[in-house]
């Protein structure tokens, strides 16, 4: 009989020991967010110490910062644990936040259950600084590449054997990009040490010639001669962009963040156009012909492209309207060669051989003579609201509104081209 009483006796404790851990690995965890540090509002470079209890975990807890549905990828570190209570460490480390609200989420997992909890926090984006500029320079002994930082202090390296005629910035890697006139590679260097990351000279590209080399946000192009796009990695690979149809090259280019406007013109017939597509997944979304091969295209306000070209000896600036796929001429400079554009907000200036113009992109008013004197390239600075540009041996300055120019720096050679760089 005792032989019955001890196998009831153990199968019921094997179905109270299965019943308990099913009904452990059923529940869900439950998260509360206790509380979050500097009443929930952060800069650039603070850490975020979120305290929140938890219980009925079994599995890991992770800390995840939201815009909207979507995590950011902040570094978190859970720093320490005392029964239920959990502190953990987020890090406001991503530049390019803008300022707005987002979300704190604490999630913990109870075998394959989860459960979270949710506060909103605000965090200030980092403020946008100029770190300096870079400028590329030619003269009979190749080229050389400064760089003149924040506090004037200028730096210099020769560049290898190749006529290097054309810069951009990558703000978010910290890098400079140059790409040469002839043929030869995209080579890369660090801002700050001004050391040679990678050259493409390996690479097969390398024996093509560089149209143009730009930059936008995270985005870089290069236009090559034989009609191909190509963008960079940071370790100098190569990938492309887009091919023009119809053999179409590409010249020039504009953005408005989704869109590249492309001025291009095709071989053979010299015949002109303007692409407009989708930098997303290079979709073509129209092609204008246009009476004069383009100079340079800039972005103004929703769907209005500006364009500059020279006919019969005129500098022209017409606008583009994207709605209704024209391209209308608004001014007209006689005896001007153009050679660069810059529009920022309602502001815009017509660089050309003779003269520096200013004019009002939301308004029907004659361009206004600055300087009258050769310029070949422009940028201007969005943090403190002033235009830089060059002759070609010297780079100035002028605050927005102003008619004084101020020196920036100068070069025994010719600068062939020069970028402002920012931390962001």
């Amino acid at each position: 009989m005792w032989q019955y009483k001890y196998l009831i006796l153990v199968i019921f404790s094997i179905v109270c020991i299965t019943t308990s851990c099913s009904d452990d690995e059923g529940e869900f965890a439950r998260v509360s967010i206790v509380s979050i540090n500097q009443n929930g509002r952060f800069d650039f470079g603070d850490t975020l110490i979120v305290e929140a209890d938890i219980l009925n975990k079994s599995g890991a807890v992770v800390a995840t910062v939201l815009d909207g549905s979507k995590p950011l990828g902040l570094k978190f570190e859970t720093f320490s644990v005392v029964g239920d209570r959990h502190i953990f460490f987020i890090y406001a480390n991503d530049r390019y936040l803008p300022s707005k609200n987002y979300d704190v989420r604490i999630t913990a997992f109870n075998g394959e259950n989860r459960a979270s909890d949710f506060e909103s926090v605000f965090i200030n984006e980092l403020p946008a600084r100029l770190r300096g500029i870079c400028y590329v320079t030619e003269d009979n002994n190749g080229s050389l590449l400064y760089k003149l930082d924040s506090v004037g202090i200028r730096t210099t390296i020769p560049l290898s054997g190749y006529s290097f005629d054309k810069i951009e910035s990558d703000n978010r890697n910290g890098e400079i990009l140059l790409a040469p006139s002839t043929i030869g590679p995209v080579e890369g260097y660090d801002f700050n040490k001004l050391t040679q990351l990678y050259s493409t000279f390996q690479s097969p590209i390398s024996s093509v010639f560089y149209e143009n080399l730009l930059v936008e946000g995270v985005n870089n192009f290069a236009f090559l001669r034989d009609g191909r796009t190509l963008g960079y990695s940071r370790a100098g690979g190569s990938f492309q962009r887009f091919v023009l149809p119809d053999n179409f090259l590409p010249k020039v280019a504009g953005f408005d963040g989704s869109r590249i406007a492309v001025g291009a013109q095709q071989q053979g017939t010299g015949v002109n156009k303007l692409f407009l597509l989708r930098t997303s997944n290079s979709f073509l979304e129209a092609e204008v012909a246009v009476t004069a091969e383009i100079v340079d295209i800039e972005h103004f306000e929703n769907e209005i492209y500006f364009l500059l070209y020279v006919k019969n000896d005129q500098t022209i600036v017409a606008e583009f309207n994207r709605i209704s796929g024209l391209i209308s001429e608004r001014y007209t400079l006689d005896n001007q060669e153009a050679t660069d554009l810059v529009i920022y907000g309602n502001n815009g200036f017509i660089a050309t051989d003779k003269s520096l113009f200013s004019f009002l992109p939301g308004r029907f008013q004659l361009p206004n003579q600055l300087f009258d004197f050769s310029v070949t390239k422009m940028e201007f600075d969005e943090v403190n609201n002033e235009l830089y540009f060059t002759n070609g041996t010297t780079i100035w300055k002028t605050p927005l509104g102003s008619v004084q120019n101020q020196f920036v720096t100068s070069s025994g050679s010719t600068i062939k081209d020069f970028s402002l760089v920012y931390n962001k």
